[in-house]
């Protein structure tokens, strides 16, 4: 099992400038240019899975139908190996179905964009939520 710090084994920071931390360490992310773009739309809409066409006409809009089904199954592959191993490889970052791709809440990963909408859903919590507010989302990549 990983070392966590913060309870996750890994965080994930989309807002301000993406960073990623390890079991408490600096993580490179180091991937295809879109491979950070789709792992931020896979955690903004991580409450369901989503249907892989509706995410491949998303970020590849001016694709043909074949040629965005095919660069989302190259950067789903770049993306899981940008990504540092899951502390259990049952429980992966990613559940990638047949039809249907989801950031896996099961995983144990920490976002800030999570964090942050649960902190700001509350009016008690809005100041710290303000704390994790980073800056904007993807601040900084195109």
């Amino acid at each position: 099992m990983a070392t966590t710090v913060g309870g996750a084994p890994l965080r994930v920071f989309l807002l301000g400038q993406p960073r990623f931390e390890a079991s408490g360490e600096p993580h490179k992310f180091a991937s295809l240019p879109k491979a950070l773009p789709l792992l931020a739309y896979l955690i903004l809409h991580r409450r369901a899975p989503r249907p892989r066409e509706a995410i491949a006409f998303t970020i590849w809009e001016d694709d043909t139908e074949e040629d965005a089904r095919a660069n989302l199954r190259r950067h789903l592959y770049h993306l899981q190996r940008a990504l540092p191993p899951p502390p259990s490889p049952d429980v992966p970052w990613i559940v990638v179905e047949a039809d249907s791709v989801q950031w896996n809440p099961a995983s144990g990963a920490w976002t800030d964009v999570a964090e942050f909408e649960r902190l700001a859903a509350s009016e008690r919590d809005r100041a710290a939520a303000v704390d994790v507010y980073g800056g904007d989302l993807l601040e900084g990549s195109y």
